[in-house]
């Protein structure tokens, strides 16, 4: 004997959650729009990693995806940098990094940038404005710039803390390519 089923309409698809909110910010996981960038939704960060000589480099994991972004760049600048030349890899990373009083891309003009540009396929930003347009714009669409009232602490590095994480992992990651082209670790 069977039982008699009930007309019952089917359920409605369930719809995926566009958003996840994390700290006073609201975070659309979505494909980023940068080289090198992915978002790992399990951290609700962006991750930044490059690859060289068919290794992949993690450059770390970051709260905002333009940060990411300039992370790779700033990675993709210098170990073009060194390779410029190969007998004078070591020798152009030390230089690199015992100078600390040169300038730093986010700081130059919009010209003096250009210059340092020849790879435009593979840099996510080729002027310093660029970047400052999109950090900006992400923070302010995130809502992630606090109003001068509010105390909390921010969960994203300010511009200066940013081109310290970046630089040291530039030199890091510099240095692990180039032990690797040289049959090192």
């Amino acid at each position: 004997m069977s039982l008699p089923v009930p007309n019952i309409p089917p359920l409605p698809p369930i719809q995926p959650t566009e958003t996840k909110t994390h700290s006073k910010s609201t975070i659309t996981p979505q494909t980023p729009k940068y080289v090198g960038v992915t978002f790992r939704s399990s951290r609700i960060k962006y991750q930044a990693r490059i690859y060289k000589g068919n290794k992949e480099y993690n450059l770390g994991l970051f709260d905002v995806s333009a940060d990411a972004a300039l992370a790779y760049d700033a990675v993709h600048r210098l170990v073009k940098f060194i390779s410029r030349d190969p007998s004078n890899q070591k020798e152009s990373l030390k230089e690199y990094e015992e100078n600390k009083s040169q300038t730093d891309w986010i700081d130059m003009s919009d010209e003096e940038a250009k210059v340092f540009d020849s790879d435009k396929e593979k840099l996510n930003f080729l002027l310093p404005s660029e970047f400052m347009a999109a950090r900006k714009k992400e923070l302010i669409d995130r809502r992630m710039i606090l109003s001068s009232d509010d105390n909390s602490r921010k969960s994203y590095p300010s511009l200066e803390e940013l081109k310290l994480i970046v630089r040291k992992e530039s030199i890091r990651i510099a240095r692990v390519v180039l032990g690797a082209s040289e049959g090192g670790s």
